[in-house]
């Protein structure tokens, strides 16, 4: 075969992997009617920002306090592109998995041709990949994490890309050229994910630099100078991105108190370099690579294995410290590094197996050239691969719950509480902010938690967020969770962001939540309700199947479901931007103003806390003379008239990279530790967005900056269980 070409056997190889891929995982996913809770959010999050190129958080009114959304480009994922392209004619979570599918497969394809394995190799390869991929296994649950993120799947495509361009020697190719290209792949896949991008940048980052570094020994050129100069500049950059993009992040800020990557999900800890045989296996192919080096005087495979070395060594090294040390861990798990380097593992593998055939001259058994081939015939003939993710839904549905998986039907049409949310609060069939809604169901000791199958007692913890939305979408209504409420234009208090910020999580679990209640790095759920507190945040219904009397809420409706009775409450006297508080308390921390709150019974129509640098002059009250509404996605419009200096509570999440433009004499500041303030003078109309990008990165280096000055810091309020720790699973 000529290198850079594909010769016939090569290509007919490739179809036949592709069309076996597409056939197999039509096998495993067409009985998938309803993708994972997690599946919908992230595919909610792309749809928003279809229209962000370069600014990846924007302001989203229907997610929580309309705080900043997950960060996608959504125009350069093909994935969503194409899918969405076709989401009228198929699931559109089972096609942007088939062309993950199909990406990783062609991008192997590659790496295969490069460093010359035979046909049989690169075959097997790629359908060994896909079966993983599929979770074709006796234990699916261990292997679905692999087809589970689609953004994710792109970038173990492209973290193998940047070994390929560095590592394979093309011919007449110098090194500035090939530098380049791997940067312009590296920035693509910073843009497709930019707070997951972390974990694949940083092998390539270090291996790169050593190639460089070392090539700048043994040849002092300007070429040379040229490519350190442009990969430093490019490091330097993105370091600079990175940390005001995770700057006041609760995941990042508060490692110890909420679920961050440290749980005990089985399928989390059975990938290569984890486990009971882990240690075996990562020095079966450590040997592997040593001796393709000694095998091997080819420069172009020499490198890759060098390469290869290297990265198992950081790779694995990093694999063990998050499983054994007891780390309190707050990245995102190594797993993910794990799989998009298990292909390399396998042509290396492979690879070794070659060269001592080649070595000892003999020829490669028919088996081995058939292997490719007998595992399509078995997979496609295996009634394993049959509805995966289902299985696995009604696996977790078996260990979690006291009620038969098998009386899972398909939700009903109706939609008689989504509907009526719909009707009295979706921003695009109001001319203004009418209030978010908080689901407050199954929440612990509650009936329905109870019925379901948690004990009495348990408090607030992960399962609850995976569990208890799919009961309610099957026996209640299959809109009535926060993707489904969102999709309906329908604000909630509720949140699943990675952007969830450290003040607004700070806020939730200090106020909202009980001291033992842990909430994922992902979700931020209130489980208590507070009638002041909610009025202050929005909240005009609350959703709960618990019996609540309070002064200020009015019950509206009930309506019983296959789990037991729901009820609807109204909040009266919500804010929809119509506070207008006279009396200020100045505070110098956060805890003065939780004691505060927990001791007296606050009126925040009346009352604003301000942080005491930010001294204002007396405001006056100021009539219903407000609107507050969303005229786009993206954007938030405020317009009031005042006849003195005012000061207006909106009911969205403050952030020094708002931006606020309009008319009038107007300024926008932090108030109630979360909310934004308006405090202005005369008429007045605006519009605020979130002015975070590539360019402008200060406004959320700012909010690390009043963490800081507000005194939000882990304190040990909420203590981490040991029991999260991976090292207690062995």
């Amino acid at each position: 075969m000529k290198k850079g070409f594909v010769c016939t056997s090569e290509l007919a190889a490739f179809i036949f992997t592709i069309a076996s891929i597409l056939l197999i995982s039509y096998c495993s996913w067409h009985d998938l009617k309803i993708g994972p809770v997690d599946d919908e959010n992230w595919w909610y999050w792309s749809s928003i920002n279809k229209s962000q190129f370069i600014d990846m958080s924007i302001i989203n009114p229907v997610q929580s306090l309309g705080g900043a959304s997950t960060p996608f480009c959504y125009w350069l994922n093909p994935a969503y592109i194409i899918s969405d392209c076709l989401k009228n004619v198929i699931n559109p979570f089972y096609i942007s998995r088939l062309i993950n599918l199909s990406l990783e497969s062609i991008t192997l394809l590659l790496l295969c041709l490069v460093i010359q394995l035979k046909t049989s190799t690169t075959v097997f390869v790629i359908i060994s990949y896909a079966m993983l991929s599929i979770g074709a296994s006796n234990k699916p649950n261990e292997f679905n994490i692999f087809g589970h993120l689609i953004a994710i799947n792109i970038l173990k495509s492209i973290s193998m890309l940047w070994i390929v361009v560095f590592f394979a020697d093309f011919p007449g190719k110098k090194n500035i050229i090939r530098s380049i290209i791997a940067l312009l792949l590296i920035f693509f896949s910073v843009m497709l994910n930019p707070l997951y991008t972390p974990i694949y940048f940083l092998y390539p980052v270090i291996i790169v630099g050593v190639i460089i570094f070392s090539e700048l020994a043994y040849e002092k050129n300007n070429a040379i100078k040229i490519e350190i100069g442009v990969y430093m500049f490019f490091i330097l950059f993105f370091a600079m991105f990175y940390y005001s993009l995770v700057s006041g992040v609760a995941r990042n800020d508060f490692p110890n108190e909420i679920y961050s990557e440290i749980q005990t999900f089985d399928y989390l800890n059975a990938m290569p370099f984890r486990g009971k045989d882990s240690t075996f296996l990562f020095f079966l192919v450590l040997l592997s690579i040593i001796f393709n080096i000694s095998l091997d005087i080819n420069i172009n495979r020499l490198r890759l294995h060098r390469a290869m070395f290297i990265v198992l060594i950081i790779i694995g090294g990093i694999g063990w410290m998050y499983t054994y040390s007891g780390l309190k861990w707050k990245y995102p798990s190594p797993v993910y590094l794990e799989q998009s380097i298990l292909a390399l593992i396998l042509i290396e593998v492979l690879l070794c197996i070659e060269l001592v055939l080649k070595k000892l001259n003999l020829k490669p058994p028919l088996l081995f050239a058939m292997l490719p081939y007998l595992l399509v015939a078995y997979l496609l003939f295996s009634p394993q691969i049959k509805s995966q993710t289902v299985n696995i839904m009604k696996t977790v549905f078996k260990k979690s719950t006291n009620m038969s998986s098998t009386s899972l039907k398909k939700p009903s049409r109706e939609k008689p509480i989504s509907g009526f949310l719909r009707k009295e609060l979706a921003l695009d069939l109001h001319d203004c902010y009418e209030g978010s809604v908080s689901l407050m169901i199954g929440m612990p000791d509650s009936p329905i938690s109870k019925k379901i199958g948690f004990q009495k007692g348990e408090r607030f913890q992960k399962k609850y967020i995976g569990v208890v939305p799919l009961y309610i979408r099957h026996f209640i209504d299959d809109q009535l969770y926060l993707t489904g409420m969102w999709k309906n234009f329908v604000p909630t208090l509720g949140d699943n962001s990675h952007m969830v910020s450290s003040f607004k999580y700070h806020f939730f679990s200090r106020l909202l939540s009980n001291k033992s209640d842990y909430q994922s790095r992902n979700w931020l759920v209130p489980t208590i309700f507070d009638s002041s507190i909610f009025a202050l945040l929005g909240v005009k219904y609350l959703i709960s199947d618990l019996e609540l009397e309070n002064s200020r809420i009015k019950k509206q409706f009930n309506y019983h479901s296959k789990l037991g009775e729901i009820h609807g409450y109204e909040v009266l006297n919500t804010n929809t931007g119509n506070f207008y508080p006279t009396d200020i308390i100045y505070y110098k921390t956060v805890n003065e103003v939780y004691r505060y709150i927990r001791t007296n019974e606050v009126d925040f129509t009346k009352t604003v806390f301000i942080h005491h640098t930010d001294k204002f002059d007396k405001v006056l009250s100021v009539g219903n003379t407000k609107i507050f509404g969303y005229p786009k996605t993206g954007v938030a419009r405020f317009e009031a008239a005042s006849s003195g200096s005012s000061l207006a509570v909106l009911p969205l999440e403050f952030s020094n990279a708002l931006i606020a433009k309009g008319e009038g004499n107007f300024q926008i500041v932090r108030i109630n530790l979360i909310m934004t303030g308006v405090l202005f003078k005369g008429n007045i109309q605006i519009t605020m967005e979130n002015g975070f990008g590539l360019m402008n990165l200060g406004g959320r280096i700012k909010d690390r900056k009043d963490m800081k000055k507000h005194g939000i810091y882990e304190d040990g309020y909420i203590s981490y269980p040991d029991s999260y720790q991976p090292h207690q699973i062995f």
